[in-house]
């Protein structure tokens, strides 16, 4: 009997298959720790100071008095709030209707398909860490990053749905700095694999849509810094190139400039960690696509918003010893040319995200 099972053809288990039992305790940690420390999805709502808050203010207003679309004619970027405010009202939703606890949860389960993506052997128990950021970082915040995160899956990970591409674009367009990421990313990454036909018509519908919400930013705020409106000043220093007025609105800067230091080492530490897997990354000759992923977030250190938080999944991931869909591209036609290498309908196998 021992023989003929021995002989039986033994499934492999990939790392996907199941929950892994660190992932449920890790969840179970923050859930216990969550009720008492979350404080809710957007933690300034009710300062006055948070300006992403009062863009749904704003289009709220706009949409129960009727006048959304003679707004949005003057100015196209109220479109943009729009699908912002789409993308959060769940999170939004489920606080109004069970409290702090429902925005949590909902954070939570988007974050744990990004933790269990780098699923390579010997991966380091780091990639739990996102779970942690709900407790720290505003709800916004965690969505950008999110939104990167799963940008990346559908570029990098041969397998993965189109609902990661979908997904992964709504959340991105939460900071504008995050746009200009996902449309680098979305030119510079698409070729990186292959993918369905289908699904490359929606990666292109993708990136038209970015490049839209990317041109009508740019135009308000060419517009608010020409006329020097409120919130378009330069800030940390005096100037009157509309470039460097954008670069002294980043929020490292304006972190050190308010005296906020703890938000600014924070971010300072997130920016040099960057620049050091960037500098890494251009010593390596075996793989370029990590070296593109990194130029293609940069944005994120010079920008204001949550755009730092566009760096935060792939440096993680790096830091926590991801490589193998980094180079498998690479991989794949360095093995074409020995002669050894995949047929040319044979693709890598992966699991299913």
């Amino acid at each position: 009997m021992n023989q003929l099972n021995s002989l039986r053809p033994q499934r492999k288990r990939t790392p996907q298959q199941g929950m892994p039992w660190r992932v449920v305790l890790a969840l179970t940690v923050v859930l216990m720790v969550g009720v008492s420390v979350y404080r809710r999805f957007l933690p300034l709502a009710d300062s006055g100071e948070d300006g992403f808050q009062a863009q749904i203010v704003n289009v709220l207003l706009l949409l129960s008095d009727g006048s959304f679309l003679d707004a949005s004619a003057k100015e196209p970027l109220v479109w943009v709030h729009l699908i912002r405010l789409i993308s959060v009202s769940p999170f939004l939703l489920a606080e109004a209707a069970v409290g702090t606890i429902g925005s949590l949860v909902l954070l939570l389960l988007l974050l744990v398909p990004l933790v269990r993506y780098p699923d390579e052997k010997g991966i380091s128990p780091l990639v739990l860490f996102p779970l942690v950021l709900p407790l720290m970082l505003s709800g916004r915040s965690v969505l950008v990053a999110a939104g990167i995160g799963y940008l990346l899956i559908f570029l990098l990970r041969p397998s993965a749905s189109a609902w990661t591409l979908w997904l992964g674009a709504l959340f991105a367009n939460l900071s504008s700095a995050s746009v200009i990421a996902s449309i680098l990313l979305l030119i510079f990454l698409r070729n990186e694999k292959k993918i369905p036909h289908g699904h490359k018509k929606q990666q292109m519908f993708v990136l038209a849509i970015m490049l839209l919400s990317f041109a009508a930013s740019v135009f308000d705020k060419m517009d608010g810094f020409a006329r020097a409106d409120v919130g378009y000043a330069a800030h940390a220093f005096s100037t009157n190139n509309i470039v460097m007025m954008v670069l002294s609105r980043s929020t490292l800067m304006v972190s050190f400039f308010e005296g906020n230091y703890p938000r600014a080492f924070a971010y300072l530490a997130i920016a040099l960690l960057f620049l050091g897997k960037l500098i890494a990354q251009l010593s390596k000759s075996k793989s370029r696509t990590g070296l593109r992923l990194m130029l293609c977030c940069l944005p994120g250190i010079f920008m204001e918003g949550s755009g730092v938080w566009a760096l935060f999944f792939p440096l993680l991931w790096m830091i926590a010893g991801w490589k193998r869909d980094l180079e498998a591209p690479i991989v794949k036609l360095r093995s074409k040319r020995r002669g050894i290498g995949l047929q040319p309908n044979q693709s890598l196998q992966a699991s299913n995200i």
